[in-house]
């Protein structure tokens, strides 16, 4: 509809080049999935959807507050990348500390612990705590691994 509204205006915009881009490659993968070509190719045209989201940028130039706000964000991601590294340096000691103190606690009969969620080797370690860190069912890996089930026994 803009395109016929603005005529060959539209393109002048580069906003309206990237949207016209992002429809127009959608279009040819959606044709190319009806007619069977590629494996997953549909996985490529939501991926391409979802970079319609960079038009938020958009408004961040047009309202002053945003741009204060989009600014301090900036200037704030080394430091946020300094506690993020700070964590992650944590949750390797204590995928460390968790591997050597629970890796022989029996799965069977626990309410989380499971494949996925485990401490017996240090990559499940690693990411069970980062699960824990994120509040997802903290407290029954908890319990799960105060529990007396051993693997030796």
């Amino acid at each position: 509809m803009k395109i016929v509204a603005q005529g060959l205006d539209y393109f002048k915009d580069s906003w309206n080049r990237f949207d016209f881009l992002i429809v127009f490659l959608t279009w040819i993968i959606i044709i190319l999935a009806w007619f069977g070509i590629g494996q997953d190719i549909e996985m490529l045209g939501t991926i391409l959807r979802t970079l319609r989201i960079c038009r938020v940028f958009r408004l961040i130039n047009k309202q002053e507050d945003l741009m204060q706000i989009f600014n301090t964000l900036m200037s704030a991601l080394p430091a946020m990348g300094s506690l993020g590294a700070l964590l992650l340096l944590l949750i390797f000691m204590f995928a460390i500390i968790g591997t050597s103190f629970f890796a022989l606690v029996d799965l069977d009969g626990a309410a989380e612990m499971n494949k996925h969620a485990n401490f017996q080797t240090f990559g499940a370690s690693f990411l069970t705590l980062v699960r824990c860190a994120t509040g997802e069912a903290w407290n029954s890996i908890m319990f799960d691994s105060s529990q007396s089930r051993s693997l030796l026994y």
